[in-house]
């Protein structure tokens, strides 16, 4: 009996000394900045974005990333807007549907400064009560197949009367099963429905602890995913080119059906702070690269299909299926050098997407595009 009441006591005690332990340590890192967020990412069937809703997040990237904070709030809908959508869409207004990676999500921007908000501010006179609303459903990571996942299962209830689709390089990529695997919409819409899941998102927002504990996880979670991201001569992509094309023409005839239009963007990529060569890039014959996609060896393959190569390609299958689009990498090309820097159109040295004057350039040349084409006339 004692020795019973002695383990309970020592039980106890060492329950009490865990628990004033953690205590200390959440007040200290508490202290030191380690403060639990209320992050925006789950999912949820029954709203119209795929965040979670009515979030005042303040998102952090460590180093390499430029690790500036920026804004990322969520509307009541679950989509990242600094405004409400009216469902059913009132008469009168008129909606362009953003979709794309994290190039349209516009990661280290606030929302206001990201391209479908200043592009909504561009096609909008001062007097029109925002007559054109610009949604941007976008997601880190996304490809062309969860972006038109995404527009059968939730986007159409915004009903559009534009589809914007941001073509990114590693697009046809990341059609390859490494990533659908990590960054497919599939994978998050079943991890968004566990238990776990859902406990982390408790411990995220309410423990300094956990999110010292996460930092540090995700830290070798990411040289680990790196460690194992598929080389050019592991992988082909050279059969995902066809894949993803057949996806732009189930995308095209969804839309055509529904006489909704569908417009894409044309983001080349910059891979450091020295000026690429967008002028030769954006001369390249499509048939000249076309017959090397088809004539390369896997590691050439591999290397056109990650790569601005991709855009004249892209320029000529959209063309041959009367798709329009927004070229930037032609728009680069026609800039001065200071203008078309990448210092000035992305985040270099930090990052390598676009900069607050990258996503006004894109905004300003959607608003251009569509004012020579009136595919939002009433």
């Amino acid at each position: 009996m004692v020795q019973a009441r002695a383990l309970r006591q020592g039980l106890l005690a060492a329950l009490l000394g865990t628990g004033l332990f953690f205590l200390a340590l959440e007040a200290l890192l508490r202290l030191l900045g380690y403060v639990p967020e209320d992050i925006p990412y789950g999912y949820d069937p029954d709203l119209v974005g795929d965040y979670l809703p009515d979030k005042r997040h303040i998102a952090r990237h460590p180093p390499p990333a430029d690790h500036t904070p920026y804004r990322f709030d969520t509307n009541g809908q679950g989509l990242r807007a600094d405004q409400e959508y009216a469902l059913p869409k009132p008469a009168g207004v008129r909606r362009v549907l953003m979709l794309g990676d994290s190039f349209t999500f516009g990661p280290f921007l606030d929302n206001h400064e990201i391209a479908s908000a200043q592009l909504q501010e561009l096609l909008n006179e001062p007097d029109d009560a925002d007559a054109i609303e610009v949604v941007n459903a976008a997601m880190s990571g996304w490809t062309l197949a969860d972006e038109f996942a995404y527009l059968r299962e939730k986007g159409l209830r915004l009903e559009p009367d534009l589809v914007v689709v941001n073509f990114y390089v590693n697009d046809v990529r990341e059609f390859h099963p490494f990533f659908r695997a990590t960054l497919g919409r599939e994978n998050y819409k079943r991890q968004a429905g566990s238990p776990l899941f859902q406990a982390q998102l408790f411990l995220r927002r309410y423990s300094a602890t956990y999110y010292l504990l996460r930092d540090i996880k995700d830290h070798f979670d990411v040289e680990r995913q790196l460690a194992t991201m598929p080389d050019l001569e592991a992988h082909d992509y050279r059969p995902l080119w066809s894949a993803y094309l057949r996806e732009v023409d189930a995308l095209h005839a969804f839309l055509a059906k529904r006489q909704i239009p569908l417009l894409f963007v044309l983001v080349p990529e910059s891979t450091g702070p020295r000026q690429p060569q967008w002028a030769t890039q954006n001369a390249a014959s499509p048939d000249s690269l076309l017959h090397r996609l088809q004539t390369a060896a896997r590691e050439e393959g591999n290397r056109l299909l990650s790569s601005n190569a991709l855009l004249p390609l892209m320029r000529q299958t959209l063309t041959q299926r009367s798709v329009g689009y927004v070229d930037l990498l032609d728009l680069f090309a026609r800039m001065g050098p200071i203008e078309a820097a990448p210092q000035s159109l992305y985040l270099w040295p930090h990052d390598h997407h676009l900069s607050h004057f990258g996503h006004r350039v894109l905004a300003q040349a959607m608003a251009d595009y569509l004012h020579r084409h009136p595919l939002l006339t009433p």
